[in-house]
């Protein structure tokens, strides 16, 4: 077998060294540094987007925040409003039950004269 014969070990060696340093000196001057930039550049917009999404957690608790406070200042508004109105229909209530219920004794008398004049008649 020719690889194994002293003679050509030399020769073998030298060959696989040279390959080994063109090959190391191809992947450490091309293939890493656009490796490091490929991995810079994924590192940077990582942190850009975790940097975005923080600023887009504060921009949505202060988003909740002012919808809570208006929906609450929103929700106090309509009780009040609607105290208001059942005050104004309890106090129409009460004025209109107290002309029904004069009316109804005025026609009270009125039916009891008319009762007696037909009973006067009969």
């Amino acid at each position: 077998m020719p690889q194994l014969d002293i003679v050509s070990f030399p020769n073998q060696i030298f060959s696989v060294l040279f390959f080994f340093f063109i090959l190391f000196f191809i992947v450490s001057k091309n293939i890493i540094p656009s490796v490091n930039k490929i991995d810079n550049l994924r590192s940077f917009s990582l942190l850009n987007s975790k940097k975005q999404g923080s600023s887009f957690i504060v921009e949505g608790s202060k988003t909740y925040n002012g919808i809570s406070k208006n929906f609450s200042d929103s929700s106090m508004e309509t009780e009040n409003q609607i105290n208001i109105l059942k005050e104004f229909l309890d106090k129409d209530s009460n004025t209109l039950y107290s002309k029904f219920g004069s009316s109804c004794n005025s026609n009270k008398k009125y039916l009891s004269s008319f009762i007696n004049l037909l009973n006067f008649y009969d």
